[in-house]
């Protein structure tokens, strides 16, 4: 076959045409410091490179609710410090207000504070977010949870609770709802509680108790029933029940045992006066601040009076010691969610950086490597360009020299 000089030329062209496509890639891959400029450069690499950026975008969505979640926990985890301080200084109060040498000036002063705390823990209940809904209200954001009407606090919100995806396997919970926070503190010791009926008219006055027999502790509901100043029965009113399991003859302060629990009064009972023991059941924190406060409205003037306000004392004693274990369990609970968070956070951040890493080795311009092909095309442009140069400049007399 006979090489002619336009087959030269022509071909001389197309490497020209092609060394100068090379050229333009490589500074555009060193101009915009991508490889990839269009799809047909590499297909399946930008096919990868667009799952990459999908689960890249994730990442970044997780990261993002992760550090939203934290900013409401955070927030949340005030108002429980707020509210442990604030049951720490009604049980101060309530300490206080147990001495039978205050006066009545005094427990107005202690009233005072103890109605000014009722409103703290209310608006506690009520705290709003930062875009504006009310945190403890379930997922009726909009709607206030808590409201007063006279002595009764009401819950106006649901037990919904949300979570927030953190990863594609792992979530948190964002909430905690006001019902569970603010209305299930248990009662008494938390297995029984006791008290005295309003109507007793003696001075008697029943402790907490303890359960020493846990293997005989049944959960029923028992009535202490004082027959004179000095004897006593032990009645089963469980369900309606009215039968007697044991009776004794009274000691101030002594043990009195039935049902695997011991309960001691102090003070003198009178004939009828009833001391109860039943089941502990979910009581509110607000309750427990209306208690006190009704304790010091009552005139001490009158012995059974002053009893009722010792025992109403007493057991506001045990309710505040509950509600600050249960708060702190709250609390704890709240901790361990913000744990999970900077551990799926950091996890998430791992990935996202091996992604990133992944993706920019597709993706990103290897500078030494496109900076010694650029140089190696216009070279060889160059050599094109000369050597076409010279053929266009050769005819038969050249070859005849």
């Amino acid at each position: 076959m006979r090489i002619t000089n336009s087959y030269f030329q022509r071909y001389a062209v197309d490497q020209m045409a092609r060394a100068q496509e090379s050229i333009a890639k490589y500074q555009a891959q060193i101009s915009t410091g991508k490889k990839l400029i269009n799809p047909s450069d590499d297909p399946s690499a930008v096919a990868t490179t667009e799952k990459l950026d999908s689960a890249l975008q994730r990442m970044d969505q997780y990261l993002t609710n992760g550090n939203s979640v934290r900013q409401r926990l955070s927030q949340q985890e005030d108002v429980f410090n707020n509210l442990t301080d604030t049951m720490q200084r009604l049980k101060e109060l309530s300490i206080q207000a147990s001495s039978d040498v205050l006066s009545d000036d005094d427990r107005r002063i202690i009233g005072a504070e103890v109605k000014q705390i009722q409103k703290q823990l209310l608006d506690y209940a009520n705290t709003r977010t930062p875009n504006g809904e009310y945190m403890f209200s379930g997922s009726m954001g909009k709607t206030r949870p808590f409201s007063l009407n006279g002595d009764t606090v009401s819950y106006h919100g649901d037990q919904s609770e949300t979570y927030v995806q953190l990863s594609d396997s792992r979530r948190v919970r964002l909430n905690d709802t006001g019902d569970m926070l603010f209305q299930r503190i248990r009662n008494g010791n938390g297995k029984f509680h006791t008290d005295a009926s309003s109507l007793n008219t003696g001075s008697g006055v029943i402790d907490g108790g303890v359960i020493d027999s846990p293997s005989n502790f049944e959960r029923k509901s028992f009535e202490i029933r004082f027959t004179s100043a000095n004897d006593y029965e032990i009645i089963d009113v469980t369900n309606g029940g009215n039968s007697a399991i044991d009776s004794g003859t009274y000691q101030d302060g002594g043990p009195i045992s039935f049902n695997g629990l011991t309960v001691s009064i102090s003070g003198q009972p009178a004939k009828d006066d009833v001391f109860t023991i039943a089941p502990s059941k979910n009581i509110d924190i607000f309750s427990i601040a209306n208690d006190f406060a009704n304790a010091l409205d009552l005139d001490r003037s009158l012995d059974s009076n002053t009893a009722k306000a010792h025992q109403t004392l007493n057991n506001v004693v045990n309710n505040i010691d509950n509600t600050l274990e249960y708060v702190q369990a709250r609390h704890s609970d709240l901790g361990a969610r913000m744990a999970y968070i900077d551990t799926t956070e950091e996890e998430t951040s791992s990935v996202k950086f091996i992604l990133d890493k992944t993706r920019s080795d597709i993706e990103d311009t290897d500078y030494a490597e496109a900076i010694s092909n650029l140089d190696f095309q216009m070279n060889t442009l160059e050599a094109i360009r000369q050597t076409y140069a010279k053929m266009q400049q050769s005819s038969l007399f050249d070859y005849l020299r």
